[in-house]
């Protein structure tokens, strides 16, 4: 049931978004000797990755591209690259019921994993050296770790949202934050909210509202701010305060109310507040579900799990789909991996794992329809966030022969 779903996925990615994201097609070009030569090696990979024989992998497409430097428009972080046009071709291939992505030059070639993977990416948050307020650059890097572009410059957390959009708040001063507001879709720019002595967690809602922490000024409670995405008057900021000994920690909205996670002693707490009220108060909700916490079910009867192993010192990462009953369906081990958070998503079909391996932080994406994984490490030390929307500068990697 659930590889079926994945197909059926998989079938209807929108053929015109991929366009977009990685450039103008020439047409099929499969006649060419070149492009046969260069197909046939990609194929061959294709299949030796997904450890399928090489007669279940086809052509779908090679178009004759060229690339911009050397990367062949994949450039990988902290990576140079010849700044030198270099002609290839995009080749598409098709493998069970699944379309993959090469970048190839006339003799190499490299991967660009499952098609469907261009329309999320991840984040994540490198330092700025020496900068005077501590903030760093968002980053915004493919879910196969290439092509890394800074999202939003000088900022010092970020909060994306399943809408695609990204809030996220930047340190003016000892005493002052101001909040940043990027929207969903390409080719955006940032909008400042307003500014406070600091924000915290936020969260849209499917209607348009924003809710985020607030703390006004320095001695100040925490609160938690609630209106519409625009820029804020200070004079009639409206911050529904926190209980006492209250300090923030999530933020998410469901059936119109909003739900909040602080902690208290150490502890954490569950709130909800129907903010259409008169006189809205902070009440303990009769769930103890939190909307906001990711889920790991697949369906009413499966759900994704990560186990670590060890064995001489050495880690290793077990992902599994677990049936209600128990029984463990493997889907594959990360040698010497060690994972510290699993998620569903960001794509339909997909796992996303956070750890460390060698000591550095890793990322694996497992496809759990043919279990490949597919790792990448973030230019900076750092833990990366899965992101809602595709690469914004994807389309800058090739110029379309004429």
């Amino acid at each position: 049931m659930f590889l079926l779903h994945r197909c059926l996925h998989a079938a209807a990615i929108p053929v015109l978004l991929v366009l977009l994201l990685f450039g103008h097609a020439t047409g099929p070009a499969i006649s060419q000797p070149a492009a046969r030569e260069i197909s046939a090696r990609c194929q061959r990979d294709l299949a030796q990755r997904l450890s399928i024989p090489a007669g279940e992998v086809s052509v779908k497409r090679a178009e004759r591209t060229v690339w911009r430097d050397a990367s062949l428009g994949y450039s990988r972080p902290g990576k140079m690259y010849a700044q030198v046009l270099t002609p290839g071709w995009r080749v598409v291939l098709t493998a069970r019921h699944a379309d993959y992505l090469y970048h190839t030059s006339d003799r190499e070639y490299q991967y660009g994993g499952p098609l469907q993977l261009a329309l999320a990416s991840a984040l994540y948050l490198a330092p700025v050296p020496d900068e005077p307020n501590f903030n760093g650059n968002l980053m915004q890097i493919s879910l196969t770790g290439t092509n890394p572009a800074v999202l939003l410059e000088r900022v010092t957390a970020f909060y994306p949202q399943e809408n695609g959009s990204v809030i996220a708040k930047r340190r003016v001063s000892r005493s002052g934050h101001e909040l940043i507001y990027l929207a969903p879709g390409l080719h955006r720019k940032p909008v400042t909210l307003g500014g406070a002595f600091d924000f915290g967690a936020a969260s849209i809602s499917p209607v348009g509202k924003l809710a985020v922490y607030t703390r006004r000024a320095l001695g100040t409670k925490w609160g938690v701010w609630v209106g519409d995405v625009a820029p804020m008057s200070s004079g009639t900021m409206n911050v529904l305060p926190l209980p006492d000994g209250a300090t923030p920690d999530r933020l998410a909205w469901e059936n119109g109310q909003l739900y909040a996670i602080v902690r208290r002693d150490q502890q954490p707490e569950m709130l909800v507040i129907n903010t259409l009220e008169g006189n809205p108060i902070w009440k303990k909700p009769t769930s103890r579900r939190f909307p906001g916490e990711p889920s790991l079910m697949m369906n009413k009867s499966e759900s994704l799990a990560a186990y670590v192993d060890q064995k001489n010192g050495v880690p290793s990462t077990r992902v599994v789909i677990e049936w209600f009953t128990g029984t463990q369906n493997e889907i594959t081990t990360i040698p010497g991996f060690k994972v510290s958070r699993t998620l569903l998503g960001p794509v339909g079909g997909f796992a996303f794992l956070n750890g460390t391996k060698g000591g550095k932080q890793v990322v694996y994406v497992v496809d759990l329809g043919t279990k490949e994984a597919i790792s990448f490490a973030p230019s900076a030390d750092v833990m990366a966030e899965p992101f809602a929307g595709p690469l914004a500068r994807a389309e800058e990697g090739a110029r379309a022969t004429r």
